[in-house]
């Protein structure tokens, strides 16, 4: 008599949000987290925390189309939590944004913040004769959860050499962190449009 190969049922991967995962697992189980990126992402537990199953996950990414004009104050425009305990002692962020802004001589300040509105800013350009800008933004753990590490706007891409300095924070990621978008004009009349980001965590 022959046996019959019966198709074996695999177990369903268990979903949780960010906030409700296990704090502990047997290692290298695998789970879904619902509420980071805009599907469901796989992560798997490694010594004593959950990543990435490919060790990077796109944390957000919108075309946000969020304009500033009216007033020349530092404006917050859009805000991304970074969820608490995500990034790793030497995981950084990668983000991609994109502006549009009004061509003239005046300034039209560009700023990207870790934390808080008005704190360390690791983007931070004044564009003036241009109309759009596209530009790479990191923010990296320096060998501890609570040091970050960045280049800020004297290189107009994000990439680069230049004579400047590195901004670094002291900001603990194992709580939740914010990233900020925010605008500033010298002249009321003009405007400043975040159109969109991408952003990636990578271990």
């Amino acid at each position: 008599m022959s046996l019959i190969n019966l198709p074996v049922k695999k177990q369903a991967v268990e979903k949780y949000t960010w906030a409700t995962k296990p704090t502990s697992a047997q290692q290298n189980k695998r789970i879904i987290i619902t509420d980071i990126g805009p599907a469901d992402e796989t992560f798997i537990f490694k010594g004593s925390r959950w990543v990435p199953i490919n060790g990077q996950v796109n944390l957000s990414t919108a075309s946000v189309n969020t304009s500033l004009t009216g007033t020349t104050t530092n404006t917050q425009l859009h805000e991304v939590v970074v969820p608490a305990g995500l990034m790793s002692a030497n995981g950084y962020l990668e983000i991609v944004h994109n502006w549009t802004y009004t061509n003239s001589a005046n300034s039209k300040t560009l700023r990207i913040y870790f934390g808080t509105f008005g704190g360390t800013a690791f983007y931070g350009r004044s564009e003036t004769t241009s109309t759009v800008s596209q530009v790479y933004t990191s923010i990296k753990n320096k060998n501890d959860i609570a040091s970050q590490i960045g280049i800020n706007s004297a290189v107009a891409s994000g990439v680069g050499s230049t004579s400047g300095s590195f901004v670094t924070s002291t900001l603990d990621t194992s709580v939740n962190q914010s990233i900020i978008f925010a605008g500033q004009l010298a002249n009321s009349g003009e405007t400043i449009t975040l159109k969109g980001y991408k952003i990636t965590y990578r271990e």
